[in-house]
């Protein structure tokens, strides 16, 4: 009787370890420019064409994390260069932010026609997949994948091709731009972890409010924020971990 109780609390003992290192129910979130698709012959060009802003310029209000709609972001830079580039940057929130921190006079307006003609008028064909479609169905077999992106619809689609991959689950800019928290958070389904890809200030801070949100609701959801760069191959070498296996919230451990 003794051994069989033995056995009994061996057994109890090893259900417990199973159960913690259980796979958790995993969500891979992923932006696509600059994470899945390097579009610096595309949008960046498009928005130093418009403004006359210059590589690094652009992306000093990239930073800022209040620009991710690229139309809005030709707006503020042209605004700005046209203001004579001052030292408007502490504390810039948007492209609002930045028309009353200029004066009105410089605001070019709405820019989203004439970038979108530029775009859909053939400047996406020059841009380049960092991934492939194999390696996201790798991810797909093991995870609910989906895009959390501030491209519209049809942007979207051309990516798509693009990368040979069909997103089930997606937010567009028609639905919640980046940084609002619930870009991300609508997307999840029951899951435990949140894997959230991206490459510019604004996916950061869509994380960050993502954490500050289930906090305030008290919900149980690990939310774990990868930095990528086209650079360095984009979201490419985390996909694969994901897709070996590996536990999502160990990534960054």
């Amino acid at each position: 009787e003794e051994r069989s109780d033995a056995l009994q609390g061996v057994q109890h003992a090893r259900e417990c370890t199973l159960r913690r290192v259980k796979t958790p129910r995993t969500l891979v979130a992923l932006d696509i420019d600059g994470t899945l698709i390097d579009t610096r012959p595309s949008f960046t060009r498009i928005v130093k064409e418009l403004s006359g802003a210059h590589d690094d310029e652009v992306q000093r209000f990239r930073d800022t994390g209040g620009f991710n709609d690229d139309w809005d972001l030709s707006r503020a830079c042209r605004a700005w260069v046209d203001a004579g580039r001052p030292d408007v940057f502490a504390g810039l929130v948007d492209v609002d932010d930045l028309v009353r921190r200029v004066g009105a006079r410089f605001d070019p307006g709405d820019m989203a026609p004439r970038g979108m003609a530029l775009y859909r008028g053939g400047y996406w064909r020059d841009e380049w997949p960092l991934v492939d479609g194999a390696l996201l169905r790798a991810v797909e077999a093991r995870h609910r994948v989906a895009t959390c992106t501030g491209r519209d619809v049809w942007e979207l689609e051309r990516a798509e091709e693009m990368l040979g991959f069909v997103f089930r689950h997606r937010t567009t800019m028609e639905e919640v731009k980046k940084p609002k928290p619930d870009a991300l958070l609508r997307l999840v389904d029951g899951e435990d972890v949140v894997v959230f890809v991206g490459d510019t200030a604004a996916d950061r801070m869509c994380a960050e409010n993502a954490r500050a949100e289930i906090a305030r609701s008290g919900r149980s959801l690990d939310v774990v924020f990868i930095a990528v760069h086209h650079d360095t191959g984009g979201a490419r070498s985390w996909l694969e971990k994901l897709a070996s296996g590996v536990d999502a919230r160990a990534l960054l451990g």
